[in-house]
């Protein structure tokens, strides 16, 4: 029976209409399939394998590239292909064109010895609008991507490293002392790590030499100990130079490292009258600064410093303790609290008004009687011909009597120590600061422009890389 003969017109219509929607999908899945068959026939680049190539003698760097088969493509895909390198470690630095047309060769800089796989994908980008960097037609090539084999970068024995380690303040109040510095050596690669190279035995070492630098100040020093590295510099501003070798068949390496011996430390205090004053007043190890205007050191320290006027008549000790429960380890003595110099001093000045003016000792009087007297802020200590380098400065303010101080001192320009817009109380009366300071031979400690009866305490002066 023809089931569609016995439908109703009406049925008939809509069965008509069933058969056309479903050719339609049909139509748009096959449309779809196409389009997938089409855009899976891209044609596919050829590249040669990526290489890595290491200039003669060279570790430290080498160049990566890949070659595109250039048969059968057009010159316009060839001109905008883009080269993107890729690797599994990140102990390296990739050149800058990464990612680029020119990236076809690029620079890689290693920074570690180790082993190393890379990648490149070369890529058709398609027509990029060079203004506003979006696509104008799509790629007409397919991205393929190439690797590497591992790339051994071997640790090549290059060098010594040489680390000295010391931590002592020269001068004491009559003669400076004697120091032993230790070091430590090792032998590192061509990216300065220590390693142990094949064959290493410690009897490969020679002995050390130590080079004073004595134009300047004349230091006495004994042989250093091969063994341990031990030697003895007397104490002063100079510099030094330890170098060692070593020696392994036909490979010899030397290592040198030089630095500035020793710190400055300064305890600001009026001179000791009684002998009692020695053990609750004096820090071992610190020289004494009394106020004076500049001083040279005797030899072989020979060090200036001192204050740019005379204020020995502001230098303070104070029997009353400080009820802290810790301090700062470089300023741990509770000595160092005690004594102090006033920095502002006090200038007397008159009043360019008054007329008749009683001077009465250094204090200025007015007609009335009356005291006319104002901080001075031009007081300044220094440290000069100091070796030029960068210098750690720690400083100190404390008054374990008084309090009511605005601490505002400078180093060369620098705040170091500074109480913002708080001043000293009952409960804080003290403070530290430190700061890092390139200096050209002078150190300068100076009131800041906020400072209301600024002190100072005590001051280290160290070399930044010795500290």
């Amino acid at each position: 029976m023809d089931l569609f003969a016995v439908l109703s017109p009406v049925g008939r219509a809509f069965v008509r209409s069933a058969l056309k929607v479903r050719s339609f999908m049909v139509f748009c899945i096959l449309t779809v399939l196409l389009g997938q068959v089409q855009a899976a026939a891209l044609p596919v680049l050829s590249i040669s394998a990526p290489v890595i190539t290491f200039p003669p003698g060279q570790t430290l760097y080498a160049h990566l590239s890949v070659t595109v088969n250039t048969v059968g493509l057009p010159d316009i895909v060839r001109d905008r292909l883009t080269y993107y390198w890729s690797c599994d470690k990140t102990t390296l630095i990739m050149g800058s064109n990464n990612g680029l047309h020119s990236a076809n060769t690029l620079r890689v800089d290693f920074t570690k010895a180790d082993t190393y796989y890379f990648s490149v994908k070369v890529s058709d980008p398609g027509v990029i609008d060079p203004k506003t960097k979006e696509s104008i037609s799509p790629p007409d090539y397919e991205t393929i991507t190439g690797t590497t084999g591992p790339v051994p970068v071997n640790a090549v024995p290059t060098g010594v490293k040489i680390t000295p380690s010391f931590n002592c303040a020269f001068g004491t109040d009559v003669v400076p002392y004697n120091i032993t510095p230790p070091y430590t050596r090792a032998i590192v690669d061509q990216f300065g790590a220590e390693i142990t190279p094949a064959g290493w035995s410690p009897g490969n070492w020679m002995a050390s030499t130590i080079d004073l630098d004595t134009s300047s100040n004349p230091v006495d020093s004994s042989p250093m100990n091969p063994s341990t590295g031990v030697f003895t510099v007397r104490s002063g501003w100079h510099s030094w130079t330890i170098t060692t070798t070593y020696i392994n068949g036909n490979s010899t390496l030397t290592g040198t490292a030089t630095l500035l011996t020793n710190k400055l430390q300064v305890q600001f205090r009026p001179p000791i009258t009684y002998e009692s004053e020695v053990d609750y007043l004096k820090e071992p190890g610190y020289l004494p600064d009394y106020g004076a205007a500049l001083i040279t050191t005797p030899a072989p320290t020979t060090v200036t410093w001192g204050w740019n006027k005379t204020l020995t008549e502001v230098a303070r000790s104070r029997s009353s303790e400080l009820n802290q429960p810790s301090f700062p380890g470089y300023f741990a003595s509770t000595k160092l609290y005690k004594s102090f110099i006033e920095m502002q001093g006090l200038l007397y000045l008159t009043s360019p008004n008054l007329t008749n003016n009683e001077v009465v000792g250094k204090l200025v009087r007015d007609t009335n009687g009356r005291a006319v007297i104002q901080q001075d802020l031009t007081a300044s200590w220094s440290v000069v011909n100091l070796p030029s380098n960068t210098y750690t400065v720690r400083v100190l303010c404390s008054d374990p009597a008084y309090s009511g101080s605005h601490f505002d001192i400078r180093v060369n320009g620098y705040p170091v120590v500074f109480e913002g817009g708080g001043v000293t109380t009952p409960t804080s009366r003290w403070d530290t600061g430190s700061v890092n300071v390139p200096i050209t031979g002078t150190i300068t400690i100076s009131n800041g422009p906020a400072a209301v009866k600024n002190l100072i305490n005590a001051i280290i002066i160290v070399p930044a890389s010795n500290n």
